[in-house]
């Protein structure tokens, strides 16, 4: 997926948005949260041709329309934080199951654990 997104959109950098990380298995997932505290780490693309890398993404993450439901994920538009673009909406892809007995991630960075079950 990262050679798709190298050839087909424009890394703007490191953003956030408000919400709760948490380890599936080697991989990671994230909710929204109430709480401002609360921040999940990752990086803003901007997209070159939009439907196209989101088709592709929706099926990488397997929540397109071709894929049983209930989907493990849902992509949704949340306000995210750039320290060089400030707010702005971007599509995220949010865990759509059950979270208990995961670990929570308390860094909300994948890449930088310190986690508590």
């Amino acid at each position: 997926m990262h050679h798709l997104l190298a050839q087909h959109s424009h890394c703007l950098g490191e953003a956030w948005f408000q919400g709760i990380l948490y380890r599936v298995s080697w991989y990671p997932c994230a909710i929204p949260s109430d709480y401002p505290h609360d921040k999940v780490i990752g990086e803003l693309y901007q997209l070159h041709d939009a439907d196209f890398i989101l088709n592709q993404l929706d099926d990488y993450e397997e929540c397109s329309a071709h894929f049983p439901v209930p989907h493990e994920y849902t992509r949704m538009k949340q306000t995210v934080f750039s320290s060089t673009l400030g707010a702005v909406e971007a599509w995220v892809y949010m865990y759509n199951r059950p979270i208990n007995g995961l670990e929570r991630i308390l860094s909300g960075d994948f890449f930088t654990p310190h986690s508590t079950s």
